[in-house]
C-alpha cells in the first residue's frame, strides 16, 4: 500500500519560526508556567502497516505557557507512552499489533495524545491492485471450540474408579444438543482465520478482511437463501431480507452482523469467502450456523458487566437501602455499556477473569504486606511460591462496612415477569485469578491477621434475586444457566498460607461462591462447576430450581448449599469431592418448627453423589463435629455385630452425600432437634430419604411412648425412655437407634414396638440393612445422608 504522509508545511513553518526567534505576547508579570503541549497535525504519520519501522523524525510539538508565549519542544526531550508502557526507546510496539492505537507524548508533566492506525496492508484500498495469496481460510477457533466441546459431551460413560477415562468424563459436558447463539443486541463477529503471504513471502493472519457472505434461513425443514442488497448511504454494509423483512445486517469490512428483531428464535447459515485483493483458489466457503436469540453478545470479562443493573434487594423498598453505588459504573463507560440492560448474555468465546475486570469499589489493598501462598511440600521452608498478593476482594463479614453487596461481584435483580439467562455456548469462564476473600480486620483492610481470617469467608460471582417469598413462590421470575464450563479460585488442594511467624495453614477459605439464587424459577443446566468456595447456593426466599446435567468437581466447602424454604430437583447430576458434606441443607428457622420453612430436595437414579471424607475435614473441626463423627463411625461395629453385612467407611472414609442442620455457627445446633429438610434421592426402584419433617407441633419436647409412630412415615422416632444423646437411623424399611456407648446400644435395635429384638428379627433386619445402597441418619440438630459398602460378601 502507498502511504501519503500529510504534513501541513505552513504549520510547521511557523511554529519553528516561533521557537526560533522566542516569539511571546507582552510581558508576564508573574512566574511562567507550562499549560499544554500541542502536536501539528500532519506533522507525523497517522497510519503504518504491520510490523513496518515508526519514525517521528519530523514531529512538531509546541509547548504552550500561562504568559501565552511558546516554544518547540524537540523530541529527544520527551517521553512516549503506549498502553502506560514506556516505548521511548522502541517506537515499533506501535506496529506490533494492527489496530487503532492511542500514543501519549509526554513533557513535563503535561501530555498530548495523537491516534495512529496499524493495517495488515492486506485489506485491498489504497494503490495496491497486485493478488494476495490467501495459503489457509478456516473457521475461527472460538466456533471450532463450540463444535468440538459439542461433539465430545456426553460421549464418556461414569464410572467412580479413578483413571483417563474418569478424567474425560468430568471435562466434557453432559449434552451437546444445542446449536450455536447469538444475540440481537449488539454486533456479532465472526471472523474467519485467513492466512496468507505477505510482500516478503512470509505467512501472516488477516486481522480482518473484506469478505463477501451468503446468508440462509432455515424455514424447519431447510436452508434458504435471503436476498441481499447494499445497505442505502452505508459503505460496507449489506442488509438480507425475504418479503421485504431485514433480518440482519453485515459489514462486509469488518466481519460483523447487526441481528434485527425479526431475526429472534430463527435459524441461520452465514457462509462466508474472502473479497477485495485476496486471490482465494478454494471454492469451499467457512459457515456458521446460528440460532438468534435476545440478548447480549459477550467477547470480553469487563463486558460481563452488563448482567449487573445495580439494584437493591427487590423486596425491600428500593428506597430503604443505599444501592452499590454505581459500582460497575467507570468500566461500563469505558466498554460503551452505558444503558445497556439486556435480557440474556450469549458468549462467544473463552472468557478469564483477573481482578482488573472487576470494579475497584469490591477490592482492597494491604498496604505493607503481601500474603504469599506454597505447594504444600513447600510449605514450611517457604521455597518455590506459586501465587502472592495483597490485593484481596471484601467478605460478606466486611463487605456492608464499604457499600451494599460490595462481596458481590455481579449482582441482578428480577422483577415478576421478568427472566433473564446466561447462554454459555460451551464455552469456559474462568475465574481462578479473581482475587481471593479475606477479612483482615476493620479498618477496611488494613490490619493483617494471622490464620486467614474467618473460615467461612466468602464471596459470591453473581447473585440473581427475584421477588418471589417463602409465601408467594410463583411472583418470581425466570433465571437460567445453559452449556458454560466455569472455573473457580478456591481449589481445595492447591494453597497452603505460611503466616508471618512461619505457620503453615491452609487456606480455609477465600474463595467464590459461582452463584446465588432467591425468589425466581431457576433453571441451571448442562454445567461444569469446579474449584469453587460453592458452586450452587438458592437462599431462602421461595426458589424453585432445577439442576439438569449438572457437573460439579472440588468445591472448597460443598457442591450445592440450600439454604431455607426452596424446592430443589437435581436430575441426570455429577457431584464429587468437596472440603465438607458435599451438599447441606439447612433450616433457616428452627425456633419455628411449624412454618414449613425448610429445604425440599429430590434427586434422581441418574445422579451420582461421591464424596469421601474421614470427617476430620476443616469443615468438620470447625463446627466440633469430631464427636458425632465417631458415633457414625460406631455403626461399622453394630453392623458387625449383628452380622449385617454393611459399613458406613470404606478405607477409613464415608461417602457424606447430605447434611442437614439448622442455622447456626457453634455447638449450640447439635442440641437442637428442630431443623427439618426432606431430601429424597432415587435408586432403581428404591426411593432413599432424610426426611425430618415435622407431622405435629410438639414432637420436639413429648417424644412419642411407641416406636411405631414416625416422622412422615420414614424415620423411628426413639423412644422417649432411651437417652437422647444418640442417633436414630434407618436404611429402607430397617430401622434402629444407638445411644453414644456403642456397647449399651447393641441391644437397642426397635422395630414395630419392640425394646429387642429375637434372632429371627435380628436375621430379618440384617437382611434388610444388607439390601440397602444408603443410609440415613438423625441426631440433635443435625442430620446425614451416607452411602452404605458391602464389608463382606453375601450369602
Amino acid at each position: 500500500m502507498r502511504k501519503i504522509k500529510k504534513i501541513l508545511a505552513a504549520t510547521m513553518a511557523l511554529t519553528m519560526l516561533v521557537s526560533a526567534t522566542g516569539i511571546t505576547a507582552c510581558d508576564f508579570g508573574g512566574s511562567r508556567e507550562l499549560t499544554a503541549i500541542v502536536i501539528a497535525n500532519g506533522s507525523y504519520d497517522a497510519s503504518y502497516t504491520l510490523n513496518e519501522t515508526v519514525s517521528f523524525a519530523d514531529i512538531v510539538i509546541t509547548a504552550k505557557y500561562n504568559d501565552a508565549s511558546t516554544e518547540g519542544i524537540d523530541f529527544s526531550k520527551v517521553k512516549v507512552f503506549l498502553n502506560g508502557e514506556d516505548i521511548t526507546a522502541n517506537l515499533n510496539k506501535i506496529t506490533e499489533s494492527v489496530g487503532t492505537k492511542e500514543v501519549v507524548i509526554k513533557y513535563e508533566g503535561k501530555e498530548a495524545k495523537l491516534t495512529i492506525v496499524v493495517s495488515s496492508d492486506v485489506g485491498g484500498g489504497g494503490d495496491v491492485t497486485e493478488p494476495v495469496i490467501v495459503s489457509g481460510f478456516e473457521a475461527p477457533s472460538a466456533y471450532t471450540t463450540h463444535l468440538s466441546k459439542k461433539a465430545a459431551a456426553g460421549k464418556t460413560a461414569y464410572t467412580k474408579e479413578k483413571g483417563t477415562q474418569k478424567n474425560a468424563y468430568e471435562t466434557e459436558f453432559a449434552k451437546g444438543d444445542d446449536m450455536f447463539m447469538a444475540g440481537d443486541d449488539n454486533n456479532f463477529k465472526f471472523l474467519p482465520t485467513l492466512r496468507f503471504l505477505n510482500a516478503d513471502d512470509q505467512p501472516e493472519t488477516a486481522t480482518k478482511f473484506p469478505s463477501t457472505t451468503t446468508v440462509s434461513l432455515h424455514n424447519g425443514t431447510e436452508y434458504g437463501a435471503l436476498e441481499s442488497r447494499a445497505k442505502e448511504g452505508a459503505e460496507g454494509i449489506v442488509e438480507y431480507f425475504a418479503d421485504d423483512t431485514v433480518y440482519l445486517t453485515a459489514d462486509t469490512e469488518n466481519n460483523t452482523y447487526d441481528f434485527a428483531d425479526a431475526a429472534i428464535g430463527k435459524q441461520f447459515k452465514l457462509a462466508v469467502l474472502p473479497a477485495g485483493n485476496f486471490q482465494y483458489t478454494g471454492t469451499k466457503s467457512v459457515d456458521c450456523e446460528v440460532k438468534v436469540v435476545d440478548g447480549f453478545n459477550v467477547y470480553t470479562a469487563k463486558q460481563l458487566g452488563v448482567i449487573d443493573n445495580d439494584y437493591v434487594d427487590v423486596n425491600q423498598d428500593p428506597n430503604s437501602l443505599a444501592p452499590r453505588d454505581g459500582a460497575w459504573d467507570d468500566i461500563k463507560v469505558a466498554e460503551g455499556l452505558v444503558g445497556v440492560n439486556p435480557t440474556a448474555v450469549i458468549f462467544q468465546n473463552d472468557i478469564t477473569m483477573t481482578k482488573d475486570d472487576i470494579p475497584a469499589a469490591m477490592q482492597y489493598t494491604l498496604t505493607d504486606k503481601e500474603v504469599v501462598y506454597y505447594e504444600d511440600a513447600d510449605a514450611q521452608t517457604k521455597e518455590n511460591p506459586i501465587a502472592g498478593s495483597n490485593t484481596f476482594l471484601y467478605d460478606y463479614l466486611n463487605s456492608s462496612k464499604v457499600m451494599h453487596n460490595s462481596n458481590t461481584i455481579l449482582y441482578r435483580s428480577i422483577a415478576e415477569g421478568e427472566s433473564f439467562a446466561i447462554y454459555g455456548n460451551y464455552f469456559n469462564l474462568d475465574l481462578s485469578k479473581v482475587p481471593l476473600v479475606a477479612s483482615f480486620g476493620t479498618d477496611e483492610g488494613n490490619t493483617f491477621e494471622d490464620g486467614y481470617g474467618s473460615d467461612t469467608s466468602n464471596a459470591s460471582f453473581l447473585v440473581v434475586d427475584g421477588v418471589g417469598t417463602d409465601e408467594t413462590p410463583t411472583a418470581g421470575g425466570n433465571f437460567a444457566i445453559k452449556n458454560l464450563d466455569v472455573k473457580g479460585n478456591a481449589n481445595i488442594e492447591q494453597h497452603v498460607y505460611v503466616t508471618k511467624s512461619g505457620d503453615k495453614k491452609a487456606v480455609y477459605a477465600g474463595g467464590l461462591i459461582f452463584v446465588k439464587t432467591g425468589g425466581l424459577y431457576t433453571n441451571i443446566e448442562n454445567v461444569l462447576a469446579r474449584t469453587f468456595f460453592i458452586p450452587l447456593m438458592p437462599h431462602g426466599k421461595g426458589e424453585v430450581a432445577t439442576y439438569r446435567n449438572v457437573k460439579v468437581y472440588d468445591s472448597y466447602q460443598d457442591a450445592a448449599f440450600i439454604w431455607g424454604k426452596n424446592t430443589i430437583a437435581f436430575e441426570n447430576c455429577n457431584f464429587e469431592r468437596a472440603g465438607g458434606p458435599l451438599m447441606i441443607a439447612q433450616d433457616i428457622d428452627p425456633e419455628e418448627p411449624t412454618l414449613n420453612n425448610f429445604p425440599t430436595i429430590t434427586a434422581d437414579e441418574n445422579s451420582n453423589f461421591v464424596n469421601m471424607v474421614t470427617g476430620q475435614e476443616f469443615w468438620f473441626n470447625l463446627f466440633g463435629a469430631q464427636s458425632q463423627i465417631a458415633s457414625i463411625r460406631a455403626l461399622d461395629q453394630l453392623f458387625a455385630y449383628m452380622e449385617i453385612p454393611k459399613a458406613v467407611t470404606s478405607e477409613d472414609k464415608m461417602n457424606m452425600v447430605l447434611l442437614s442442620m439448622p442455622i447456626g455457627s457453634d455447638l449450640s445446633i447439635i442440641g437442637q432437634y428442630q431443623a427439618q429438610i426432606s431430601f429424597t434421592y432415587t435408586k432403581g426402584d428404591k426411593a432413599y430419604a432424610l426426611d425430618r419433617v415435622n407431622n405435629r407441633a410438639n414432637w420436639m419436647t413429648e417424644l412419642p411412648d411407641t416406636v411405631g409412630e414416625k416422622v412422615h412415615d420414614t424415620l423411628a422416632i426413639f423412644k422417649s425412655q432411651y437417652s437422647r444423646d444418640g442417633m436414630v437411623f434407618n436404611a429402607g424399611d430397617a430401622m434402629g437407634y444407638m445411644t453414644s456407648d456403642t456397647s449399651a446400644s447393641l441391644g437397642y435395635i426397635t422395630a414395630q414396638g419392640a425394646a429387642s429384638l429375637t434372632p429371627q428379627e435380628q436375621l430379618a433386619y440384617a437382611q434388610g440393612f444388607a439390601a440397602s445402597e444408603y443410609l440415613s441418619i438423625n441426631f440433635g440438630g443435625f442430620g446425614l445422608f451416607l452411602e452404605f459398602f458391602t464389608t463382606q460378601p453375601q450369602a
